[in-house]
Order: C-alpha cells, then sequence, then structure tokens
C-alpha cells in the first residue's frame, strides 16, 4: 500500500534569518565564547545594533574562520562536522547550518516543498492554511480568536537598524549567503 508523503518546510531570506537569530541568542554568553568574542569589551554582549554589526564584521577583520559566524555558517555544506555541531546546538540552529544543509535537502536530494515566509502575511493564520493543505485540522494548533498572532518576533525591530550604516555588512552577508538565497530564489538582500 503506497502512501504519498510530502515534505514542507518554511524558510526565510538567509540574512534575515541570521539577523532573527541574533536576535535570539546574543544575550547568552555561551554564544560570545563560541565566536571568540567573549574577552572584546568594545562590543555590548546584547542583541543590539551594534553588537550585531561588530559580530558580522569580526568575520571580515583579519580573524580566521573560527573566530567568526562563518564557523558554523558554511554555505557549501561540505563540512559534515560543523553541519552537524550546528544541527545540534540549540543556540546555533538560529541561524546555522544554512538552510539547504538540512534534512537531506542538498547532500541526499529529499525532495522538498518549501514555503517562503515573505510570500505570506507572516500570521500564523497564513502558515495554518498552508499545513492545512497537508494535515487533517486535529493535527494544528487551535487558532485564538481575541488575538492576531503572528509567527515573527514579539518585539519589532527595524532591519536598517542592523544592516545599515556600514556597507559590509550586507557585502559580507549576501556574499556568504549566496549559495541559499539561490537555491531557495530570493534575491540579494538591500535596503531599498
Amino acid at each position: 500500500n503506497h502512501q504519498e508523503v510530502h515534505r514542507i518546510m518554511f524558510v526565510r531570506h538567509p540574512i534575515l534569518r541570521i539577523l532573527s537569530g541574533f536576535k535570539q541568542i546574543a544575550y547568552e554568553a555561551r554564544f560570545w565564547e563560541q565566536h571568540g568574542l567573549s574577552n572584546d569589551t568594545s562590543i555590548p554582549k546584547k542583541a543590539k545594533p551594534k553588537s550585531f554589526k561588530q559580530w558580522i564584521l569580526n568575520a571580515d577583520m583579519n580573524h580566521t574562520i573560527h573566530q567568526s559566524f562563518l564557523k558554523f555558517y558554511q554555505s557549501n555544506c561540505d563540512n559534515p562536522t560543523a553541519t552537524l555541531s550546528a544541527d545540534l546546538d540549540p543556540l546555533l540552529q538560529h541561524y546555522a547550518p544554512p538552510q539547504h544543509c538540512r534534512c537531506g535537502i542538498r547532500d541526499c536530494h529529499v525532495q522538498w516543498q518549501f514555503y517562503r515566509l515573505e510570500d505570506y502575511n507572516k500570521s500564523s493564520s497564513a502558515i495554518a492554511s498552508i499545513l492545512r493543505q497537508y494535515l487533517p485540522e486535529q493535527y494544528l494548533a487551535p487558532m485564538q480568536k481575541k488575538k492576531k498572532h503572528r509567527a515573527v518576533h514579539a518585539k519589532r525591530y527595524k532591519k536598517s537598524d542592523y544592516l545599515g550604516g556600514n556597507e559590509r555588512i550586507l557585502e559580507i552577508l549576501n556574499t556568504a549567503t549566496r549559495m541559499e538565497q539561490e537555491y531557495f530564489g530570493y534575491k540579494p538582500l538591500t535596503l531599498q
């Protein structure tokens, strides 16, 4: 008896995923230790724009790859040790490994149906409507009618505060995420 199996995945623009991941984990001391920045007193150890910019620029300031976010975010998926360690680490999973290095997508050629969150209104009802195509209603979380839920951070932030002010930030991120952007049909991120 053959059953059809659907594999679906919600993805984000890789740079927005990295920024969102940073916002989630930058309060953890272990995060700064993993990136060799725990003793750098010039970086506020918070999820602030200055901290994000310094974290990204650290990949560009005469540091080896082992002292930057690129140690764990490797778009070629060729380092199984780094990919596996990022896959298993609850902090790193917020931004690494790249989305196309997960779940056998690139290495095992497992077929997935991708949904780019930016193509929807980011509400939980939009995501639920997609899930209803694949799952019976009893497996979906009930929708609360009183308030509108969003599938994004509760506290809003301006991406231009984090990505603007230094053209190297977007240059580093667009270069590092080029393969992932192309895989999911994204264009390089700009602030225009």
